[in-house]
């Protein structure tokens, strides 16, 4: 009888020790969001549609004030909840897809992910004469939106917890602080890292998100990309950042052929600068092969709107 009081109290504190670690790296992944990559997305939110808009904007043009006024205009219409606004620092791949569709490449200055209740409520917010007025100052706009389970997307932050204690357990090599790649300063992709500090116009330090649409190759391509993808979460249960939002891809404004669409939190310009021009980014850059992709850095601007 004691021997079965113990074990049943003995499974009692681990369970419940197993519960306040996964309550703790949800609460604490939670607060990432929302303080660093100034993300607004609500943990539970059904059969919703989130759309990302992609907008040019002329030199002229106060990029703040306009997005300030398609948000409100989107708030007073009563839909189009603004999920994430970033402002894009670099587009870093152009994809095939979109050029042909849109007749040449498009350098974007800024993206908002925003969640409707349905396809239908899109096309009414879109209908809205305040909200056409506040979207015609961008000259060229691209829509494109993705359906995300809450449930896949609550359970991110455990699959990184479950990578971490597998690193800990494993005693797997840290990759931070990176090393360099040699010769990184003369490589083209050091003035890409460069270009994008002060791109960022004072922003970003704190966090990037880099909005990806991706089109899955063969089944070659699919396997060399999964051994990419395997090696970056490791890095993001790591340095604990990563995706925050995973979802499968709806066309919207042009029938373009994308798999997924993903977000990805970085925790800052300089970070991601150190990253791009290490030796583990580049060991592993190689195996990343889609069909088609295209590649936005933004850095976080929602708290200015």
């Amino acid at each position: 009888m004691m021997k079965r009081k113990f074990l049943a109290w003995t499974l009692l504190i681990f369970l419940a020790a197993v519960f306040a670690t996964m309550f703790w790296q949800q609460s604490r992944y939670g607060d990432i969001r929302r303080d660093f990559a100034q993300d607004r997305q609500s943990p539970l939110y059904g059969q919703s549609l989130h759309v990302l808009t992609y907008l040019t904007a002329p030199p002229e043009l106060e990029l703040l004030s306009s997005l300030r006024t398609l948000r409100a205009s989107a708030e007073h219409e009563g839909t189009g909840i603004l999920i994430y606004a970033g402002k894009v620092v670099r587009n870093a791949r152009d994809s095939t897809q979109l050029t042909e569709a849109l007749g040449r490449d498009v350098e974007w200055e800024a993206i908002i992910l925003q969640q409707f209740e349905s396809r239908e409520a899109y096309s009414r917010y879109l209908q809205n004469d305040e909200v056409r007025a506040a979207l015609s100052v961008f000259p060229v706009q691209f829509a494109h939106g993705m359906r995300r389970s809450a449930a896949q997307n609550l359970l991110l932050p455990q699959a990184l917890l479950l990578r971490r204690l597998q690193r800990l357990i494993t005693f797997a090599p840290t990759s931070v602080p990176f090393e360099a790649i040699s010769g990184a300063e003369d490589m083209e992709i050091a003035d890409v890292a460069r270009s994008m500090l002060p791109a960022t116009g004072g922003f970003g330090e704190e966090a990037i998100v880099v909005v990806n649409l991706m089109l899955e190759g063969d089944a070659a391509q699919s396997a060399a990309n999964a051994e990419y993808g395997d090696q970056m979460f490791s890095l993001f249960a790591e340095q604990e950042h990563g995706p925050i939002h995973v979802g499968a891809s709806v066309p919207i404004d042009h029938p373009l052929d994308y798999t997924s669409v993903a977000l990805v939190y970085y925790p800052g310009v300089s970070y991601f600068r150190n990253l791009v021009l290490s030796t583990f980014f580049q060991e592993i850059i190689g195996d990343k092969q889609l069909a088609d992709t295209m590649v936005s850095i933004t850095v976080p601007i929602t708290n200015r709107l």
